[in-house]
């Protein structure tokens, strides 16, 4: 259920030139990786880029060769869970020249928020240290 207000956030953003047209989802695990790949970006036609150490991002290592590189000015989404929330800013901060708060979309179960997703904006891809 994240991908339609996704989409939503995606349009909006190219729409007002807050984000660059095509901008890449990057995430820095692999299990996170494979399901915000097949469930939102793979059907938003959008790639993903997971960007982190080997040993954390595992097959995806291999996977990001056959993508979009980063090249520097890129912009990128990052989309955090609440069940596995890292410091977006303080990880990918020396590689993007800024980083936007994040808009907040909560899931809900029985009229119940049982978890949140944090989609930061992060702008001007720098350069992989």
């Amino acid at each position: 259920k994240l991908k339609a207000p996704f989409k939503k956030i995606v349009e909006q953003d190219t729409q007002t030139s807050l984000m660059k047209p095509n901008s890449v989802v990057i995430c820095n695990r692999w299990f996170t990786a494979a399901h915000i790949d097949y469930y939102i970006a793979m059907p938003l036609k959008t790639d993903l880029i997971a960007l982190a150490d080997t040993n954390d991002i595992h097959q995806y290592a291999w996977i990001n060769t056959k993508r979009k590189t980063l090249l520097p000015g890129d912009d990128a989404y990052c989309i955090v869970s609440s069940e596995n929330y890292f410091n977006v800013p303080e990880t990918y901060g020396p590689l993007f020249q800024t980083i936007l708060p994040p808009e907040i979309i909560e899931q809900q179960r029985a009229g119940v928020t049982c978890r949140k997703f944090y989609v930061y904006r992060l702008k001007n891809y720098k350069e992989k240290l």
